[in-house]
């Protein structure tokens, strides 16, 4: 279990034999069915016949209260942020955006659509929405950063710090671009965080609906 923590066994990787592991750690074969059949009850490893037994993909389970971004929840698990931009436009602001911005329906916006990762492992996609009608610099702004990160992006351009984000999250099923990152079906069930972003003051900045896969990110709350 601690090799698969570290990372000795990454996820999707095989696990050596029970003769191997018998003779890595000088056990006997009933230790070793038994500590294997603890890590499959777990969920942590999956027996495929004919093939052996394979690392599966952890769930992400930060446990950090408050205001934070992806990237603070991606760092407390000890692994590596990153962000790939899929397309950048300018876009009119549908009717339920220009009420999540407060602007006019139709008013451009600025569309990023992205993948965050966690050591290169994609368990996010977002389609930013974010209100250019209030922050025209925000236009001008290197979204391509492999270590993006929006709400920094607005602290230091903006020079305000985020005051709240209410956010709403559903199960649905996969969009065809959200299913073709996560390598799933279109359709296969995903779960949808819709967030709004309202900056110190109250002006909001960014409306999100986000997608993740619901076998690798585990949502914590804790109410107070």
């Amino acid at each position: 279990l601690e090799q698969i923590r570290s990372g000795v066994f990454a996820p999707g990787s095989k696990l050596p034999t029970e003769s191997e592991l018998i003779d890595l750690y000088g056990v006997s074969r009933m230790t070793v069915r038994r500590a294997v059949d603890d890590l499959r009850r777990d969920g942590i490893v999956e027996r495929k016949p004919a093939l052996g037994t394979f690392v599966r993909d952890q769930p992400l389970a930060a446990r950090i209260t408050g205001l934070h971004s992806l990237t603070d929840e991606i760092l407390q698990l000890g692994m590596t942020p990153g962000s790939r931009l899929l397309a950048q436009a300018t876009a009119p602001a549908t009717p339920e955006v220009a009420s999540q911005l407060e602007i006019d329906p139709g008013s451009d916006v600025l569309r990023l659509d992205r993948v965050r990762t966690a050591n290169d492992r994609a368990f996010y996609v977002a389609e930013s929405y974010i209100n250019i009608q209030r922050f025209p610099v925000l236009l001008d702004q290197d979204y391509a950063a492999p270590t993006l990160s929006l709400l920094a992006t607005y602290r230091d351009v903006l020079g305000a710090n985020v005051e709240r984000m209410p956010q709403l999250v559903s199960a649905v099923g996969a969009p065809p671009l959200v299913a073709e990152v996560f390598g799933l079906e279109p359709g296969d069930p995903v779960l949808r965080f819709e967030r709004s972003v309202y900056l110190q003051g109250g002006a909001p900045v960014e409306h999100v609906p986000a997608f993740f896969r619901g076998d690798t990110y585990k949502f914590y709350s804790e109410l107070v």
